[in-house]
């Protein structure tokens, strides 16, 4: 057991780095840990403690390459290919963990691929920092797998984009869950893999695996739309089908939605394989990081986020659809002339015609 002594917010933790996910709170601390909480969501707001903002979480694009070529991909050939590097990330590691940082996502592209993961897998799990992986788990090779298997990841999560169930892909889902670490496996739902949905989950299911999908698309970070992959409200439905109860029975909140009512608004941040910062990798604001020191940074990121957050998405104040709708300040529009927000009619008739297919 290898042991790692860090202070988040006041909070005295001893951090077990070779684990996928044990710390342990020093009595001293004035805070108290339920030992039944698993969501991630819920460790992260007990860290910030009663902080306003906190770099408690980032997701961090270590590479826009990818060995795949998904046509839906809203990432991969639709922005310039780079790779971060250790030497000119290290200092805002360093920062964000002085600053609090517990969980980092790393991501891509496809992770693995920088010639640099495992040196920057392994200097942020000896900072005391837990690390999870996005990844498709074509190219884990022995080393990486005995890297994760000495120093655990929080968790894997793995894109099942077919059902080649002999390909290297699964075979090596089911490795990394013999090395006793952490898989959850996921599926973007479009038109080129609502096929294998179905087969997908099944396996899933057979190998006791966690299993979570979207049919949600989202546009390419350039700005090139991908709507021609969404499958149909009637696909939807018949995915959604054991939802559909819960939807209709929900109780609706007519509450107004507000900007930065998400993670990003108080301890989530982003960085892409470009070092651009910002509250999330869809918000249309960032910053360059290597054009400003690590302090300069956070401060300009902290001050984006307290002075939108709370400020009301107008038009959005609890319709029939609420309950199934993600308006957020990603997807509001800002009107340059007044400075407020609002949600998109288009956006806004979307949800409600799909609300009204998946309950009649």
């Amino acid at each position: 057991m290898e042991l790692v002594k860090r202070t988040i917010n006041g909070i005295d933790l001893v951090v077990d780095i070779e684990s996928a996910s044990n710390f342990y709170v020093s009595k001293k601390s004035n805070v108290s840990f339920n030992p039944i909480i698993t969501k991630t969501t819920e460790v992260l707001k007990l860290l910030s403690n009663g902080t306003e903002y906190s770099p408690l979480h980032l997701k961090i694009e270590i590479t826009s390459l990818c060995n795949l070529s998904c046509d839906f991909c809203y990432i991969h050939n639709h922005i310039s290919d780079n790779n971060i590097q250790l030497n000119l990330i290290r200092p805002y590691f360093d920062y964000f963990i002085e600053k609090g940082l517990f969980l980092t996502v790393l991501t891509g592209g496809e992770c693995t691929l920088n010639p640099e993961f495992m040196d920057i897998y392994m200097y942020l799990k000896r900072r005391g920092v837990f690390v999870e992986l996005y990844t498709n788990c074509f190219v884990l090779n022995d080393d990486i797998f005995k890297m994760l298997t000495q120093y655990k990841p929080y968790r894997v999560e793995v894109s099942l984009y077919n059902s080649s169930f002999n390909s290297s892909v699964y075979q090596n889902v089911k490795r990394l869950i013999d090395g006793g670490i952490n898989v959850v496996a996921k599926c973007t739902i479009n038109t080129v893999t609502y096929p294998f949905f179905a087969e997908i989950r099944s396996w899933c299911q057979a190998h006791k695996i966690p299993f979570y999908y979207s049919a949600e698309v989202y546009d390419a970070l350039d700005g090139t739309s991908l709507k021609k992959f969404a499958i149909s409200n009637q696909e939807k439905r018949n995915l959604y089908s054991n939802e559909i109860i819960g939807i209709m029975d929900m109780k609706k909140n007519t509450g107004v939605k507000k900007c930065f009512a998400c993670n990003s608004g108080s301890f989530s941040i982003s960085i892409d394989s470009n070092y651009q910062l910002r509250p999330c990798i869809r918000y249309p604001w960032s910053l360059f990081l290597l054009e400003h020191s690590p302090q300069e940074a956070f401060s300009l990121i902290r001050e984006q986020v307290i002075r939108e957050k709370g400020r009301v998405i107008h038009n959005c104040s609890g319709c029939k659809a609420r309950n199934i709708c993600k308006m957020c300040i990603v997807r509001a529009v800002k009107n340059e002339v007044d400075g407020n927000y609002y949600a998109p009619k288009e956006y806004c008739k979307e949800m409600q015609d799909f609300y009204d297919y998946i309950t009649k």
